[in-house]
């Protein structure tokens, strides 16, 4: 599952709140403790990152027309 930046701000919100269960799309979570709950903010920050990553670089295509400079 690809998470998006919402994912992330509403895990967050989740670990500031302390909830004891959270929904994210169509599954529901229950979290038992501070650490599940920071894991899971990781696990979504890590694949923002991979998914960050794997864009493709802008390309940049010069054409000479003739004499040079």
């Amino acid at each position: 599952m690809a998470y998006t930046q919402a994912d992330l701000d509403q895990a967050k919100r989740d670990l500031i709140a302390a909830q004891s269960e959270v929904q994210y799309g169509d599954k529901r979570v229950k979290l038992l403790a501070v650490e599940e709950r920071l894991r899971l903010v990781n696990l979504i920050q890590d694949d923002l990152n991979a998914q960050a990553r794997r864009r493709r670089p802008r390309m940049y295509h010069m054409v000479n027309k003739g004499k040079g400079m």
